[in-house]
């Protein structure tokens, strides 16, 4: 069951060295999203996409670049996939300014899943402040499939 009309996606994010999850923090209304991701530039990060019913994820594309979706479990209840998130290169965002860090990812059959995280980027090392709030254990997104259209609408959005 590749495409059923609906389905939970559930993404973490950990650092890649030492699987620690990432922190958020909320914002109220301050800006586009009440709650805000917090990541270290510089970093590699492993993005993990649960499905549940099974899903095959056959292409994910993160902050604009392709990357590799390596299968972890696929049976008949579920299917994981891993992803890295690479953050060498990318500026520590300006204080009081936050940035959007889209996710795109393509299912089997056509359908396509856009999604984005608010984030705040913070340079190598700043655990001060990278480091503290609420952690990020996963987001969960509630989907119902437009097969007709070829797009994945997200119906609700969940932080764990």
């Amino acid at each position: 069951m590749d495409c059923d009309t609906n389905f939970k996606v559930t993404m973490s994010i950990k650092k890649e060295s030492d699987g620690v999850p990432v922190f958020f923090k909320v914002d109220g209304n301050r800006f586009k999203k009440e709650r805000t991701v917090k990541l270290m530039v510089d970093t590699p990060y492993r993005v993990d996409f649960s499905f549940k019913p099974t899903q095959t994820m056959t292409r994910a594309v993160i902050q604009g670049e392709e990357v590799d979706a390596m299968e972890r479990v696929y049976d008949s209840t579920a299917s994981a996939y891993s992803s890295r998130l690479l953050t060498d290169g990318t500026v520590p965002s300006p204080k009081g300014h936050r940035e959007d860090l889209p996710f795109i990812v393509q299912l089997k059959g056509g359908l396509v899943m856009q999604m984005s995280l608010q984030v705040k980027y913070y340079k190598f090392g700043d655990s001060q402040h990278c480091d503290w709030g609420s952690t990020f254990h996963c987001v969960e997104y509630e989907c119902e499939t437009h097969a007709d259209a070829g797009i994945v609408a997200v119906l609700k959005e969940t932080f764990r």
